[in-house]
């Protein structure tokens, strides 16, 4: 008989199988017995989502489901539908809205100058500079260091720094630590973060990647104001002051309202058209011929660290009909690749397909590239971005992390529209050249660290603004039930 591991490990991603072994671990003991009975990818959330919203579990075991079957969407897949969605965020809302349904729950006053000058950044697990969240959080911290009136920037982060993040913080933060009191304190060996953080005084709470169920988000806005990015395209369970991110607030507003959000979540989000992303360096190109290519053939280049999950059968279909018809492009492939997508990429395509599992430059093996083309995925953000920084094409849908990358007119709203765009540009040598014009004029302007420092203290200013507002009504009021 199948067991619940049995399931899970199946399609698991190579690189993620620990990780995935041990939800497995946790959910035998969890779900009934008669779970795994007839289980398959086509009923697997619905019936998850059932568990969640009337399975016999406490708050906490509720909590630990979802975040273990958001990380399988990344790690395993399926994607979670938009009406499984309603009923996962509509129980992980209510949970974390009971948090202020409570008497006598603390009213602190916060100073609009201390707000300024002190702020507390929680940013999730920290690993290395090439893991995206990583590199992004000691960039989030440069630039609030930027500001001159900031005087103290505590950095609260799980996991173990490596010697090349820390050369990174060195290269990032060197300047500031000091003169911007820039402080790293490690939670997993805090042994009361509550009175830690909230002992060392008032300021503003930001979240940088920090898993969406994580306690802080709640307990935090009991204490100051929050600013939290939010990325996926998912919508959050836990009220902030000012969500932010690159999208604009009309796509936020259908795709949060469609996926189970509050509206007093979706009325706080705000559009920066900058972020932290230091990309200004410049790259070292390499040459095709090192990869036995000439400047004949056209490179499509897609990478990721879940492509088992991303290359969907749509996906795969289309770039299989634009090879079979033009034998001079190759399709080069970064990233681990369960083995049987591999052989059969290798079978069907032969010399048209090319498959490395991983680069530590990213941005210097994008020079060889034409275009890079991003599946039909939320993420992806951070190889988009390595694309751009090597000058190249990149194409996408209208939705997701890399849609907010490319200007607005080239975001594609149609799955075989962004096949026929391909061809286009494969065909047109100078659409290609117009394309990625336009896209580097788009790529300064997110890159723009100038620019983002006047959003983030434009947001920092506005979730002020919204936290003294709000002293006068309990949280749980603001809090709409969905």
């Amino acid at each position: 008989m199948m067991t619940i591991t049995d399931f899970l490990l199946a399609e698991a991603q190579p690189n993620y199988t620990a990780q995935v072994a041990s939800i497995a671990t946790r959910w035998e003991t969890m779900l009934p017995n008669d779970f795994v009975v007839g289980l398959d990818n086509d009923n697997f959330i619905c019936r998850l989502a059932d568990q969640i919203e009337s399975g016999p579990f406490s708050d906490d075991e509720v909590v630990q489901l979802i975040s273990d079957l958001w990380s399988l969407t990344w790690w395993r897949g399926p994607k979670i539908d938009d009406d499984c969605s309603r009923r996962i965020i509509g129980r992980a809302v209510s949970i974390f809205r009971n948090v202020f349904d409570r008497p006598n729950l603390p009213q602190p006053t916060v100073a609009r100058s201390k707000a300024r000058k002190e702020h507390s950044v929680f940013v999730g697990t920290l690993q290395d500079p090439l893991h995206s969240p990583s590199r992004g959080a000691i960039d989030y911290a440069a630039v609030l260091a930027m500001d001159p009136a900031v005087e103290r920037i505590d950095i609260y982060y799980s996991g173990s720094i490596s010697p090349r993040l820390q050369a990174y913080i060195d290269e990032r933060l060197g300047a500031s630590m000091r003169r911007r009191g820039i402080r790293f304190f490690c939670v997993d060996v805090v042994e009361d973060l509550l009175s830690e953080v909230v002992g060392r005084g008032a300021c503003t709470f930001h979240f940088w990647c920090e898993p969406a169920l994580s306690p802080w988000i709640g307990l935090m806005s009991l204490f100051g104001p929050t600013v939290m990015f939010v990325c996926g395209d998912e919508a959050p369970v836990q009220y902030a002051d000012v969500y932010w991110y690159y999208h604009q607030p009309d796509y936020v507003t259908e795709r949060w309202a469609r996926r189970g959000a509050p509206q007093s979540f979706i009325k706080n989000y705000v559009y920066s058209q900058s972020g932290p992303d230091d990309w200004n360096a410049e790259v070292t190109p390499r040459r095709r011929q090192s990869y036995g290519w000439n400047e004949k053939n056209f490179v499509i280049a897609t990478v990721g660290n879940r492509l088992g999950v991303d290359l969907d059968e749509a996906f795969v279909t289309g770039l299989e009909a634009i090879l079979r018809i033009h034998p001079e492009c190759v399709w080069l492939v970064v990233g681990a690749l369960p083995e049987h997508l591999l052989y059969a990429f290798e079978d069907g395509f032969g010399f048209q397909f090319r498959h490395i599992p991983f680069d530590a430059e990213l941005s210097e093996l994008m020079t060889v590239v034409d275009v890079f083309a991003n599946p039909f995925r939320p993420g992806g953000g951070n190889s988009a971005n390595m694309a751009l920084r090597a000058g190249k094409v990149v194409l996408t849908l209208n939705e997701g992390d890399v849609a907010t990358m490319v200007p607005p007119e080239h975001r594609i709203a149609d799955r075989s529209d962004y096949f026929d765009r391909l061809v286009r540009l494969i065909n047109d040598p100078l659409e290609s050249t117009d394309w990625r014009l336009k896209q580097q004029g788009h790529f300064k302007i997110t890159v723009d660290q100038e620019s983002f420092s006047r959003s983030l203290n434009s947001m920092i200013k506005l979730s002020y603004d919204r936290f003294v507002e709000r002293q006068e009504i309990p949280l749980i009021q603001i809090i709409d039930r969905v």
